[in-house]
């Protein structure tokens, strides 16, 4: 009968060591040969992670220098993964290594797959014009997943922006016809699982296009001058304006008033009307 002399060890390679300070390890590796089966191997594990997180899961052996994966494995090992303790891979040993004695080093490599979308712009209260470029960019996501991206007002859905593969940045142009309204957000999901993919963004603004402002020249004819208002309306970003008033330096001479100064007392009103 074959001796097996096993060791256990697990290993963050390199390029997941960043991965540890978000909570992601594996942890607590042991094992043991079965009370029924001394062919079979069962070995237990904690993993740790995120809600929603999922992990491929490999294990690889000294026996050819970590260069190839076990092949006679079941259980909690592969591919979709998720954060828990008490984990099982059942090694079918006898078949996979046929005769060995000797002593054997397991490594377990946890690699994450998916994690949970979130949205990091648009940004609460945020502002965009139609015309303008809105950014939308987000973390999260399977590597290979198609992302549909929607326009909401409050509940109800504007319009589709578009799909795009998981690229972390969308920039899209603000049509001219969107309402504005300061009650919009970004919905996004993997469309190969809206159901648990789904997130939505922070809500933010969507101002009207400014447009040709409409002009109104208003005048007051008074005694010994002429006042003049320009009043200016229409469009988000028109402001209102006042000129200062035009003093005739050389009055012409009036003519006699038959009204014996009762007109003179009563201004004449003119206005004219520029723009639309």
């Amino acid at each position: 009968m074959a001796r097996y002399r096993l060791y256990f060890l697990a290993v963050i390679p390199l390029f997941l060591i960043s991965f540890t300070s978000f909570g992601q390890a594996v942890s607590n590796i042991n094992a043991r040969i079965d009370d029924q089966n001394p062919n079979i191997v069962h070995i237990f594990y904690d993993l740790q992670g995120k809600v929603g997180e999922k992990f491929r899961i490999e294990i690889l052996s000294s026996k050819d220098n970590y260069q190839g994966k076990l092949q006679m494995v079941s259980g909690d090992i592969g591919e979709n993964q998720v954060a828990g303790n008490g984990k099982r891979i059942i090694w079918r040993a006898k078949e996979e290594l046929g005769f060995f004695d000797g002593e054997i080093t397991f490594e377990i490599r946890s690699t994450i797959t998916f994690s949970q979308f979130k949205i990091i712009q648009p940004t609460a209260g945020s502002t965009f014009k139609p015309g303008a470029t809105l950014p939308i960019r987000w973390d999260g996501g399977a590597a290979n997943s198609t992302i549909q991206l929607e326009l909401y007002k409050l509940s109800t859905l504007s319009r589709s922006i578009g799909t795009t593969s998981n690229t972390k940045l969308y920039n899209w142009t603000v049509p001219a016809d969107v309402t504005k309204g300061t009650d919009y957000n970004i919905r996004m999901f993997d469309t190969s699982d809206p159901v648990n993919t789904t997130i939505t963004s922070a809500s933010f603004r969507i101002k009207g296009k400014g447009g040709a402002g409409k002009f109104v020249l208003i005048g007051v004819l008074v005694a010994g001058g002429v006042g003049a208002a320009l009043a200016l309306s229409g469009g988000d970003d028109v402001v209102g304006t006042t000129l200062p008033p035009v003093i005739e330096t050389n009055p012409l001479p009036e003519p006699p008033d038959p009204s014996g100064g009762l007109a003179r007392l009563l201004p004449a009103l003119f206005s004219i009307r520029i723009g639309h």
